[in-house]
């Protein structure tokens, strides 16, 4: 009806029936209420029963019509009745009717009123639990607590996963009458560096209980690698490791491993045995498992140097030495044996002397080149190991001869032509005077000439000394005073000239000169100063060496008639006057035996890349002096030569040697005089290629590098047994940033110790040679620069020294020009060794992300960034090391109270 007036049709008509009235309208009075046990059971009571009930049947039914319904049946002796929680649910309502029953099962009057009751959820129902993780440090079984525990709770149920969302399980275990519990030993071993998820449910009889618990993550650190200390020294890996392999290198990247020893403990000795003195030698340690395998990271790279073999400690000369002086020294302990040297300069190139020996001092070899008077000369003793290897150089000393000595250079010492010979000598200016004494016999018992000049000449008036006479004379150096300064020379000989004959002076009777070019002296003709000179093989003379023109009355014999070792000559001189020839008699004399040389080295042909050859060669003892000459002719018609005091010689490099130019050189035997007691070697060749001449590749000449470890390439060179490379600040390479001769590939870089730094903004030199076992195959390469550039290196912006907003930091830093990504670190420790989280990176921010490892409150951690090229490689350094903390995870609270 709509205002009084009917509104739309009427409703369909249902039909309903009246229930007839029942004879007896008695009615039980129930209730029904909870228990106040934990579990859900519902009291139902009858409060009031019916006399001629024998028995009551109880409903109950979920729903409010009481459709099917549960019943029971108790007897009416019973007013109560227990609905157990097998019947009952946690928060589900019931309803409740009883019925009276006679003996014979009729309905006794009507039911009861129908009773509602509301069972709450289960207590816990809408409780959450909460799971807190705790790890050890360095291990890897997690310890699981639950610090919200779920009322009515039996148990709670664990699960692992490997993803932040749970969907990979990877372990799920139960635990009761606990609130912690340890990884299970039977579960899935968990890795180092890896991020796992956990949930906890609370369980009631193998059901589900209270909320589950939110994803917890926690982050297994790496195993933070052994931290190196004095070699060979560590602290241990955390965990510590079974054990440790120890490995020495001669370059950076092993790649010139010296040792690998496994060791159980932190410490490993030192061997010397096994390592050289005075060496840098790289070395880190690696953690391993029981089994071998690697256990985590090795160590960082640590250069060291090991100790120098003391140096013997020269003797000084408290004053000016004789010609022949005695050399000492403070020996060391580790020596087999030492070598002398003896040198006219103090760089130690031009050797007179050399010499190894046993003891700790060595006397000036007679053999040698003869040192001169008021001369510095310069010298220096190596300890030598196993094999004659040079352990340690002593510094260079010098030492002086004599300036104060006896008169030298005196001539004649032999025959003279005039009948008032000329006395000469040489000069001394800290000599005032001169006293010239000519006797008739060495001893000088017979004096019959004594007279004192100041000069250095003195001329014996005619008619003194008598005609084919001999006579010997001295010469006395004296102070202002007229003392002897020094004593009086050795005596030289005066042989004066004959009419009738010609007599030899030396050698004679089969006397055995000293050298191969020796000199030969004989008595002056009076009415000629020209002479025939014959050597022969026989008296005879049947076999001539020499027949030549001779002027004066001695002549050493020339190079281009060098006699031979041990063999016999004989001599003689012819002279003509204007009325007679005149031949002198027979001499003899016989050369020395042969040095016994025997060349080591170079090789006969052999073609090398080095401008600076070192050619070495045996001796027989008592020899210490050679001639090495060189010439581009294989007659040596032309050439040069140089005068060593050692068994080996390296090419000065002056006069320059050509590349693929033919060369020969000889080795003489010299005595102190420098004359030859030995035949010239045989011929050996040698030639220089430049096959053996590295070619630079990386860094290219004049290019700009943008690490300060710049990576080197050069091309292979086939047969070399490493390289040797050396990185300057100078073009001449006069100072060196680094040097290595032990690099086994044809690349390198250079290294992060053991070296001088690069420096931005630089330029820099380097040149690369090939190596053989035991000498370079070549010369330096030419040299290449480059400059140093730190545009590359990125620089971080934040966060820098701070505390980050939240526990998923955002990391930014400046862009890098030509950059194509760039690689973000985060570690644990400032040395970016224990590395939480890596990840690339096109932009120049990251956001921290939600997968990535949990990071931990109140704790400092360490980034880096370096930009990458387009092919994944460091385009630059490394940014400089950031640091920041996390979050302490303290909520504050701040209450604020007004009048509103």
């Amino acid at each position: 009806m709509k205002d009084g007036e009917i509104f739309g049709p009427a409703s369909n008509m249902l039909p309903f029936s009246i229930p007839e009235e029942p004879e007896n309208t008695e009615q039980c009075e129930i209730s029904c209420e909870l228990t106040d046990s934990d579990e859900s059971e519902i009291l139902i009571s009858i409060l009031t029963g019916l006399e001629e009930a024998t028995e009551y049947l109880i409903l109950v039914s979920q729903n409010e019509d009481m459709s099917n319904p549960m019943e029971f049946i108790i007897s009416s002796s019973e007013s109560q009745y227990l609905l157990t929680s097998e019947y009952v649910n946690w928060g589900q309502t019931y309803y409740t009717q009883v019925i009276a029953h006679s003996a014979d099962g009729e309905i006794i009057g009507i039911a009861s009123e129908i009773q509602i009751i509301y069972v709450e959820s289960k207590p816990g129902t809408n409780e959450q639990t909460a799971i807190a993780v705790s790890l050890q440090e360095g291990s890897t079984n997690p310890i699981f607590e639950i610090i919200n525990d779920i009322t009515g709770a039996t148990g709670y149920q664990i699960t692992l996963s490997t993803e932040s969302d749970m969907s990979v399980e990877l372990v799920q275990f139960t635990i009761s009458n606990s609130l912690t519990a340890d990884y299970p030993s039977d579960g899935s071993p968990l890795q180092y560096g890896k991020s796992y998820y956990v949930t906890a449910q609370g369980i009631d009889d193998d059901n589900a209980h209270g909320i589950i618990s939110s994803v917890v993550g926690f982050f297994i650190p790496n195993i933070t690698p052994p931290i190196l200390g004095e070699p060979f020294s560590w602290e241990a890996s955390i965990p510590a490791a079974n054990q440790y392999r120890l490995e020495v290198s001669l370059i950076e990247d092993f790649s010139a491993l010296v040792l690998s020893n496994p060791t159980e403990g932190t410490t490993s000795p030192m061997n010397m045995d096994e390592l050289e003195f005075n060496k840098g030698y790289y070395w880190k340690v690696q953690g391993l498992e029981e089994d071998g395998n690697l256990f985590g990271n090795a160590s960082q790279i640590l250069f060291f140097q090991t100790q120098s073999v003391p140096a013997p400690t020269l003797n000084d000369f408290s004053e000016e030495t004789p010609l022949t002086p005695e050399f000492s020294w403070s020996g060391i302990e580790m020596a087999t044996g030492y070598q002398i040297t003896v040198a006219s300069d103090g760089g130690m190139e031009n050797i007179l002397w050399q010499e190894n020996t046993n003891n700790t001092s060595a006397a000036y070899s007679e053999s040698a080149t003869l040192l001169e008077f008021a001369s510095t000369y310069f010298w220096q003793v190596a300890s030598l190991g196993e094999n004659d290897v040079a352990l340690s150089l002593s510094s260079i000393e010098s030492f002086s001869t004599k300036s104060v000595y006896p008169v030298m250079g005196l001539n004649p010492d032999g025959g003279t032509e005039t009948l008032s010979p000329i006395l000469q000598w040489e000069a001394n200016d800290k000599i005032t005077a001169y006293l010239v004494n000519v006797g008739t016999d060495v001893e000088m018992s017979t004096i019959i000439v004594n007279e004192q000049t100041e000069g250095n000449s003195f001329q014996v008036d005619e008619g003194v000394l008598s005609l084919g006479n001999s006579y010997y004379w001295i010469v006395d150096g004296l102070d202002e005073n007229g003392e002897s300064l020094a004593g009086s020379s050795n005596p030289a000989l005066i042989f004066m000239p004959s009419t009738d004959i010609i007599p030899l002076i030396t050698p004679i009777g089969d006397e055995q000169v000293s050298s191969l070019n020796p000199v030969l002296k004989w008595g002056s003709l009076l009415g000629t100063t020209t002479y025939t000179l014959r050597v022969g093989a026989d008296p005879e003379f049947e076999n001539l060496f020499i027949n030549t023109i001779v002027s004066g009355n001695e002549i050493t014999i020339s190079e281009e008639n060098r006699l031979n070792n041990s063999t016999g000559y004989f001599w003689q001189i012819e002279g003509t006057t204007e009325t007679a020839v005149i031949i002198s008699n027979t001499g003899s004399f016989v050369t020395p035996p042969s040095a016994g040389l025997i060349i080591l080295g170079l090789e006969d042909g052999e073609v090398i890349s080095v401008t600076n050859p070192t050619f070495s060669w045996e001796v027989g003892e008592g020899i210490s002096a050679f001639s090495i000459r060189f010439s581009n002719k294989s007659d040596f018609s032309e050439g040069w030569n140089f005068q060593i005091g050692a068994n080996n010689f390296q090419y000065p490099g002056e006069p320059a040697l050509s590349f693929d130019t033919p060369y020969y050189w000889q080795v003489s035997p010299l005595n102190n005089e420098g004359s030859p007691i030995g035949g010239w070697s045989v011929t050996r060749s040698f030639s220089i290629s430049a096959a053996f001449i590295v070619d630079l590749e990386l860094p290219g000449n004049g290019e700009v590098a943008t690490t300060s470890k710049p990576t080197f390439q050069w091309g292979v060179i086939e047969g070399a047994v490493k390289y040797e490379i050396q990185v300057s600040n100078a073009e001449d390479f006069s100072e060196i940033m680094w040097s290595s001769a032990e690099i086994i590939k044809n690349s390198t870089n250079y290294p992060g110790s053991g070296a001088e730094p690069l420096n931005y903004g630089q330029t820099y030199f380097w040149h690369v040679r090939a190596l053989g076992e035991e000498y370079p195959l070549g010369d330096f390469s030419t040299p290449f620069s480059f400059d140093l550039s730190g545009d590359k290196k990125v620089v971080l912006e934040g966060p820098l020294d701070e505390e980050s907003e939240s526990l998923m930091p955002y990391f930014s830093w400046l862009a890098v020009g030509g950059a194509f990504a760039y690689t973000l670190t985060l570690a644990s420790d400032e040395s970016i060794s224990t590395i939480i989280y890596s990840a690339d990176e096109t932009e120049i921010f990251h956001q921290y992300p939600q997968a990535a490892p949990p990071l931990g409150n109140g704790i400092t951690l360490y980034w880096e960034v370096i930009a990458k090229d387009e092919n994944g490689s460091p385009a630059g350094d490394a940014s400089n090391v950031g640091s920041f903390s996390s979050p302490s995870g303290t909520i504050e609270i701040e209450f604020m109270f007004g009048d509103e």
